[in-house]
């Protein structure tokens, strides 16, 4: 399982680590591997330690080679944020073949439509039954994956460019 950036505040990380430390199967069956800039707090791995998952949590630093390498690789990416502006990891996942489940906002809604499954951020439960209900059914997570590629194809750097472009002429009239 594969989370992307910042662990603190209003991204929502701890909600997401009680939700992975609350199954069983999760623990039993699969890894968490975050990737960002800072590396593990004492506070964070006291928190695993108390959670009994120390074991099953690592953390990765690396360049843009070793991210996309890791998105290849990955079950599954989470977004459990409560606040977002864009949210680009989840974007690159889905170019890569990696389902993604993600908090249940606006602008996730906005951004990922129905290439996404959806959970409340605040219910470590719901966050718990999305993880299971894609790592065990397979057809769900192959129809995700499919609809990601699809989706992406909405944010290709030349429609960037062609609606910025609009925007600008517009404004310029």
């Amino acid at each position: 399982i594969f989370y992307v950036g910042s662990r603190t505040r209003y991204k929502n990380f701890k909600n997401f680590i009680k939700a992975y430390a609350s199954s069983n199967y999760l623990k039993n069956n699969y890894k968490i591997k975050c990737f960002g800039t800072n590396n593990f707090s004492i506070d964070e791995i006291e928190h695993f330690k108390s959670l009994k998952i120390l074991n099953n949590i690592e953390f990765k630093t690396g360049n843009d080679k070793d991210l996309i390498k890791f998105y290849k690789k990955t079950s599954l990416l989470i977004y459990p944020s409560l606040l977002e502006g864009f949210g680009l990891p989840s974007i690159e996942a889905m170019s890569l073949g990696c389902p993604v489940i993600a908090s249940d906002i606006p602008v996730h809604r906005e951004i990922l439509g129905n290439a996404c499954k959806y959970f409340n951020p605040k219910s470590v439960k719901k966050i718990t039954q999305s993880m299971e209900n894609i790592l065990k059914k397979n057809p769900t997570r192959n129809k995700l994956i499919n609809t990601g590629f699809k989706r992406i194809k909405k944010y290709k750097w030349e429609n960037c460019a062609l609606e910025t472009k609009k925007i600008y002429n517009k404004i310029l009239r």
